[in-house]
């Protein structure tokens, strides 16, 4: 194969042009490509420009040759001088390809969210208006807003907003038409379905520390002592109206890593949070996501210096989610102390930027869960490893005998599978869940909620509850 520039895209036209007016039966007589290719003739400029329009694209990374016979005669009967012929090889990609997308396909999601379409090259913006539809449950059309198309390292990204709320705990799908294509003309082949959940609403009643209406005792990133690895120039906080959950505004938190793992950016506030020692609250915020595949993590003191920063997920949502933590998740005792919002590298999906915003930081009690004192009764100690790939313990002390029940829930509420040990001893004590339903089968991938309740064998009429959130790989 002849060493040809790698330039035609795969539904570019070929064009003749002639110095007289041609008889146009016998130039489309004349006109061959090899490997074939089916299209139709036009003609314009009274018979002197030909263009054939191919009807399916070329293969990719081919090489295809044009010729055209002395058969091709102008209308004065006269044939060309000489056969004429050319080669050209085709781009190395003849379709345009989805290559990300939030929602996935059967995820479940905080109805919240921002829809994200990712492609592997820059968008027909026009293309995407009535070849990209959301529909609910009853497949009704809901109209978007807040449309973006553009490009990004050579992906094309169209990001988007339903024009209504979405609804709790219902069924929805995103539908992807043919009719999208690059800028290049290439088009999108397939019919695609992205269905998708949204999750049962959560009822906490929230207390609120910041609702990020103002900047407060937020400093700049690159000057928390957590902060490592990023460029000062391309990494920001500010307060911004773009995204909110309540109020007229969020803090958005831009960051640029320099290299492509260990970069950690810390947005702190000078003056931590008091939230207190007691082990039955709920403590977290909305996030808003980029979709970055970066780690989150949460930073706090214990006894006013000891550094705890606890991973709470994985970036992989866009839009609003609620990420809270309960307080026993924190290790050890002691007073704590809320200091910072870390968006920290994986090295497993480097992505070297992003931008998330963060609203409504809050605390709010426990429900069902009682506030035990180490040496009475009952006390959760924490499940580790979390998130995990296969096992998590779940660790507990009982100061008497106790009925001890392990629960774990899907996003839905559905529940999951149920362990349950009976008549354990006082003292230090485990449960072990292996990532399996009720039905041996392996859980995939995702945030479960687990509930754990001891019942003093002594006296039945007492129940002690732990709940918290597990996440596996």
């Amino acid at each position: 194969m002849p060493s040809l520039p790698d330039s035609v895209g795969a539904t570019e036209s070929i064009t003749f042009r002639f110095s007289s007016p041609m008889m146009t039966s016998s130039v489309e007589t004349a006109f061959s490509i090899t490997p074939a290719v089916n299209g139709q003739f036009t003609w314009d400029d009274d018979n002197k420009t030909l263009v054939f329009s191919h009807t399916e694209t070329f293969e990719k990374a081919t090489e295809y040759t044009v010729s055209l016979s002395t058969e091709a005669k102008s209308i004065w009967n006269v044939p060309i001088e000489t056969a004429y012929s050319f080669n050209f090889i085709t781009k190395n990609r003849n379709r345009l390809a989805l290559l990300d997308s939030y929602p996935k396909n059967n995820s479940i999601v905080n109805p919240k969210l921002q829809f994200r379409l990712i492609f592997d090259a820059p968008l027909a913006s026009s293309s995407l208006i009535n070849n990209v539809i959301l529909y609910n449950s009853n497949n009704d059309e809901i109209s978007k807003w807040g449309a973006v198309v553009f490009e990004d390292e050579g992906r094309g990204n169209y990001f988007f907003l339903p024009q209504e709320d979405l609804n709790y705990n219902e069924n929805y799908k995103i539908v992807l038409s043919p009719g999208i294509l690059d800028e290049d003309g290439t088009p999108y082949y397939e019919t695609t379905e992205i269905n998708f959940s949204t999750q049962v609403e959560n009822p906490m009643t929230f207390s609120l520390f910041d609702d990020f209406e103002n900047i407060g005792t937020w400093t700049d990133p690159d000057d928390s002592q957590f902060t490592q690895g990023t460029d000062p120039s391309l990494t920001s906080f500010a307060i911004s109206p773009y995204f909110k959950i309540s109020g007229y505004s969020s803090g958005k938190l831009h960051y640029q890593f320099t290299e492509t793992d260990g970069g950690i950016c810390a947005e702190t506030n000078s003056v931590p949070y008091e939230i207190g020692s007691g082990k039955s609250t709920e403590f977290g915020m909305w996030i808003f996501g980029d979709l970055s595949y970066n780690l989150l993590e949460y930073g706090f003191y214990r006894n006013s210096n000891m550094n705890e920063p606890i991973f709470i997920d994985t970036i992989d949502w866009a839009g609003w989610d609620l990420k809270y933590i309960n307080k026993s998740e924190i290790p050890g005792d002691g007073n704590k102390q809320f200091h910072s919002i870390m968006v920290k590298q994986n090295p497993l999906s480097p992505s070297l930027k992003g931008e998330i915003f963060i609203d409504d930081i809050f605390q709010v009690p426990g429900v069902n869960i009682k506030n035990i004192d180490l040496n009475k009764d009952f006390y959760f100690i924490q499940n580790f490893p979390n998130p995990f790939e296969e096992i998590t313990n779940f660790s507990y002390y009982l100061s008497v005998d106790a009925d001890v029940k392990l629960e774990i829930f899907n996003l839905l509420g559905q529940k999951i599978v149920s362990i349950e040990k009976t008549a354990q001893k006082t003292g230090m004590q485990l449960i072990i869940w292996n990532g399996k339903d009720c039905k041996n089968n392996n859980v995939g991938s995702g945030t479960y909620f687990y509930k754990i309740t001891a019942i003093p064998i002594s006296n039945s009429s007492v129940q002690y509850q732990k709940s918290g959130v597990s996440v596996k790989y």
